[in-house]
């Protein structure tokens, strides 16, 4: 498997700084589509890996039990406790992320198939912002910012 190209790396960095000039008090389309890119962006070698196609998951339990409610977003796939789509549309696959954040859910990115190799994500926007609200209040003396004293 061939390294990234510079674009794609680039492509990464801008995606990166972009997640990390965001405030907490950004609009939730702003902070889902900043997730979405940065999904896209960091995928390269799970790319190549998966044939140029993106999965992306989130959790949702999809008629397990009759109480359990409809996916309220479309999907390719159920494995287990999630639903997802593989794609090799980026619009389709930053669309589909962006919807699944608006709905509350947090969206997950894999490596390789949805079966093989696992993935990552940020979270739901509400976990985002009150993760973030965490690593921006100030610092009592004496305390890191993992909350170890020293």
């Amino acid at each position: 498997m061939k390294p990234p190209s510079k674009e794609a790396l680039k492509r990464e960095d801008v995606a990166i700084e972009r997640m990390d000039r965001l405030s907490v008090d950004a609009s939730d389309l702003e902070i889902a589509e900043a997730f979405a890119e940065y999904y896209l962006a960091v995928l390269p070698y799970a790319k190549a890996k998966a044939r140029g196609r993106v999965s992306l998951s989130i959790f949702h339990d999809v008629g397990v039990r009759s109480t359990d409610p409809p996916c309220p977003i479309e999907y390719d796939w159920r494995h287990k406790n999630t639903v997802g789509i593989t794609t090799a549309d980026e619009a389709r696959a930053m669309d589909w992320a962006v919807r699944a954040m608006m709905l509350g859910y947090g969206v997950f990115r894999h490596w390789g198939s949805r079966y093989k190799g696992g993935g990552g994500g940020q979270g739901s926007i509400k976990w985002w912002r009150s993760t973030r609200r965490l690593d921006e209040r100030p610092l009592q003396p004496g305390v890191t910012a993992r909350g170890n004293h020293g």
